[in-house]
């Protein structure tokens, strides 16, 4: 694994800081491709399986308590694909 330098962490770094990962978005799947181009290119098999998942990435919460209302800030999870090595 030699090819894996500190100018390779550089650069997935530089494609990830440009990305917005939120699960089953246009970024997300971009993301992937990279890792799994990346993998290839060093000649590590491996698969990307995708399942049917209902994650919720809200923008905008508030909860109600005796009638008080208080604003939440959006807290998102990424749900990126199983990506495995063969």
């Amino acid at each position: 694994m030699e090819e894996l330098s500190r100018e390779c962490l550089m650069e997935t770094l530089d494609v990830f800081s440009g990305l917005k990962r939120i699960g089953g978005s246009e970024d997300e799947h971009r993301a992937c491709g990279y890792l799994i181009k990346k993998l290839q290119e060093w000649g590590i098999p491996c698969r990307v399986y995708e399942c049917d998942g209902y994650v919720s990435t809200p923008i905008e919460a508030s909860v109600t308590v005796e009638g008080w209302i208080r604003p939440l800030k959006p807290f998102p999870v990424p749900s990126p694909p199983i990506v495995r090595t063969e």
